[in-house]
C-alpha cells in the first residue's frame, strides 16, 4: 500500500503488533524508520521512536525535506519476526 503525504506537512503513522498466536500484544519500543531523498539530492533514512498509545505505536515523520517521489518505510519491534514495510508518496505542497 503506499500512503501519499504532500511535502511540509505531517505524517503520521499507527502501528499494532501481534504475537505469534496472533494475539494483540505491546511490545516495549517500536521503531519507524523512513528512506527517502532530501531536497539537497542526498538519499538518507529518519529513525523515529515510536510512542506507546493504549495497545498500539505512533510514530510522526515530518516531510519538509523530502524530495518528491516514491520512498519507503519500515516498522519494527523487539520480537517481531519481520518488519511491516511500505511506500510513502511525497506530493508537492
Amino acid at each position: 500500500m503506499v500512503f501519499n503525504v504532500r511535502r511540509f506537512s505531517t505524517a503520521e503513522f499507527v502501528a499494532e503488533f501481534l504475537d505469534s498466536n496472533g494475539v494483540m500484544t505491546t511490545p516495549p519500543t517500536a521503531t519507524l524508520t523512513i528512506t527517502y531523498g532530501s531536497t539537497s539530492g542526498v538519499v538518507g533514512s529518519t529513525v523515529i521512536t515510536m510512542q506507546p498509545a493504549g495497545f498500539a505505536f505512533t510514530g510522526n515523520w515530518g516531510a519538509g525535506n523530502a524530495d518528491l517521489g516514491l520512498w519507503s518505510y519500515s516498522i519494527s519491534a523487539p520480537g517481531q519476526v519481520s518488519p511491516t514495510t511500505g511506500n510513502i508518496r511525497v506530493l508537492s505542497s
